[in-house]
């Protein structure tokens, strides 16, 4: 299991992986190529948790939203190199399925606990 990072470390990362690689940005999210964090290992040298900790902060749901089939992928150097499949877009898609799922999950164990609380 990879340990968790500050947001403040990830975001300070963004800033200096966003001037050598400005395909990542936070502000025009593209959809990036299969396996572009082990280019980016391979590129940086950083290691493997902090660039998985980076990723999956990079690629939140605002980023996930972008996987729709036909949009273009992108390399590190900014360039297109394929496009999601339907599949690709798929995966993306049950992500947010699996989301709402897990939170009202979570909104009935909260209004469970609510209730029981109100009733001692």
């Amino acid at each position: 299991m990879t340990k968790k990072i500050d947001p403040n470390v990830l975001k300070e990362l963004y800033t200096i992986l966003n001037k050598s690689y400005p395909v990542l940005d936070i502000n025009n999210r593209k959809p990036l190529a299969i396996g572009t964090h082990h280019e980016l290992r391979k590129q940086s040298g950083l290691p493997n948790s902090l660039l998985r900790n980076f990723m999956a902060w990079y690629c939140n749901s605002r980023y996930r939203r972008l996987i729709v089939k036909g949009a273009e992928r992108y390399n590190l150097k900014g360039e297109v190199v394929g496009v999601v499949t339907k599949a690709e877009a798929k995966h993306a898609k049950k992500y947010f399925f699996d989301l709402a799922e897990k939170n009202r999950v979570v909104k009935e164990q909260q209004e469970k606990v609510k209730a029981e609380t109100a009733e001692n």
